[in-house]
């Protein structure tokens, strides 16, 4: 229950130059601006489902974790209602690679930080 799309500065609906629907490509050397929902987690596995939270770092911002509040308690269901914007100053092929292979948040637990799972 991870998404993100482009919005405009503000977070709402981004200009029609963002908006591409035939080449990823026509982004490059645009500024953009996307939204990251993480709305929950459903069906975790009981002995990994306490304290849990949600973590992320983005390639083009490095160095900083973006990360939910922690849902307290053993809950195999947490809900996060976790946004964040985001902005890239110059798309370049870089960035254009890490949305292509859709890598942008790993699950983790407070009892087990070492312990990350890919959401889906």
């Amino acid at each position: 229950m991870v998404s993100y799309w482009p919005v405009s500065k503000n977070g709402g609906e981004p200009s029609d130059e963002m908006l591409v629907e035939e080449d990823p490509k026509e982004l490059l050397g645009k500024e953009i601006w996307y939204r990251v929902e993480i709305d929950g987690a459903k069906g975790l596995p009981k002995d990994l489902c306490k304290n849990t939270f949600v973590t992320y770092q983005i390639k083009h911002e490095v160095g900083v974790v973006f990360s939910t509040e922690e849902s307290k308690g053993q809950n195999i269901n947490p809900v996060f209602n976790y946004k964040h914007i985001h902005h890239v100053e110059t798309v370049t092929d870089f960035i254009l690679d890490y949305f292509d292979q859709d890598n942008v948040s790993n699950f983790c637990n407070l009892l087990d930080p070492i312990q990350n799972l890919r959401l889906p």
